[in-house]
Parts: C-alpha cells; sequence; structure tokens
C-alpha cells in the first residue's frame, strides 16, 4: 500500500495543501494503528495552520486536506464530518479578509481551536446562489492559488462581505488593515465590493 504524506504547516496557503513539497511519509498500517482512519485519512477535511507568522499575508490558512494524507501538530483539521460542498464554502469564508480580520482581533502566534470555534461564521443555505458561488470559487482558487486569479479572490471576499453585514465602509477598513496584500489586489477587493451593490 501507498504510504500516506504527512503535511506540515508550511505545505498549507489559502485554499491549497502543497502534497508535492511533503517530504515525510508513513504507512497505511501504521498510520491506521494510532489513528482512526474515518476520523483522519479516509475522508477529505479542511486543515488550517497553527502557527501565525507576522510576515504573513494572511493569518487564517485553510486548505482541503485529502484523503490519504495526515497532518503534523502544526495543522488542526475539521473533526466535524461535513459534506465535501459544505466543506468548500466554509473553505471560502475561513480564507476570506473579514475571516482573517477577526482573527488577528484575538490572536498573537496562534490560531487555536478554541479561537477557532468561538468565531463568527455565516451559513449560507446550501442551494443559495451564494453558496453556490463561493463553492465554485473556493475550488477554482485551490487550483489557481491567489496571487494567478486575483479577480476570483476579490469576488469571494464582497460576496463574505455581504453575508457578514458590512457595510462598504467597514469592509474597506478591513481591507485596509492586510498591508502585505498588494495594493493592486486590495483595489480589486474594493471594486469587486462595489459591483455588488449596483
Amino acid at each position: 500500500r501507498a504510504a500516506l504524506p504527512i503535511v506540515e504547516g508550511k505545505h498549507l496557503s489559502p485554499f491549497q495543501v502543497r502534497l508535492d513539497l511533503t517530504t515525510h511519509a508513513i504507512s497505511r498500517d501504521a498510520a491506521a494503528a494510532l489513528i482512526d482512519p474515518a476520523a483522519s485519512f479516509a475522508r477529505d477535511r479542511i486543515a488550517y495552520r497553527d502557527v501565525a507568522g507576522a510576515t504573513n499575508r494572511l493569518t487564517l490558512m485553510a486548505g482541503l486536506l485529502p484523503r490519504g494524507a495526515l497532518s503534523t501538530h502544526t495543522v488542526f483539521v475539521l473533526k466535524t464530518p461535513l459534506g465535501r460542498t459544505a466543506q468548500w464554502c466554509l473553505l471560502a469564508l475561513l480564507n476570506s479578509l473579514v475571516a482573517n480580520y477577526l482573527v488577528r482581533l484575538n490572536v498573537s502566534t496562534h490560531v487555536t481551536a478554541t479561537l477557532m470555534a468561538r468565531l463568527p461564521v455565516p451559513r449560507p443555505p446550501e442551494g443559495s446562489a451564494a453558496f453556490g458561488e463561493l463553492v465554485t470559487l473556493a475550488q477554482e482558487l485551490a487550483k489557481s492559488g491567489m496571487d494567478a486569479a486575483p479577480g476570483n479572490y476579490a469576488r469571494l471576499n464582497a460576496i463574505v462581505s455581504r453575508l457578514y453585514g458590512l457595510s462598504s465602509r467597514d469592509y474597506a477598513h478591513v481591507v485596509s488593515s492586510f498591508p502585505l496584500l498588494p495594493q493592486p489586489l486590495r483595489d480589486r477587493c474594493l471594486d469587486a465590493e462595489r459591483d455588488t451593490l449596483r
């Protein structure tokens, strides 16, 4: 049986899990003896980085850890079973600027499980336009990454801003609080939010 790659925090970026960069692995049998496969490597699950570095553009960085992969202590994973489509929607919300802004209000160097449990996250109904578009955008950003598809990331943030009920002024403040994001990306985020009002 193929070995299971072990994902570390450095292998995660917003929307993406870079299995091709992993250097450690464990056999499936050895992993099954240590951890319940049904709750771990037998299913896809959202994973996010524990360490929040000062040089990171975003504080909360989450990707979909695919079945057949494990993570170290520097990567937290969603323990509650959640359908794949719902996980993509949640992934969109967690990687948004609004969610990152809320996390930054309460974090220093670690994004803890306790903090994540308290994080307010809107729940667009499955089947709604917002839900469907967030799923599609998150899936596309998982393939391309944020930098290669700034328009998709800007659109995603505009939708999330509306779900959180932010005014344009509040959203502009959120966007301005991410100085490490390229200015053109921040400008596109503001433009996309204005477009949703038309």
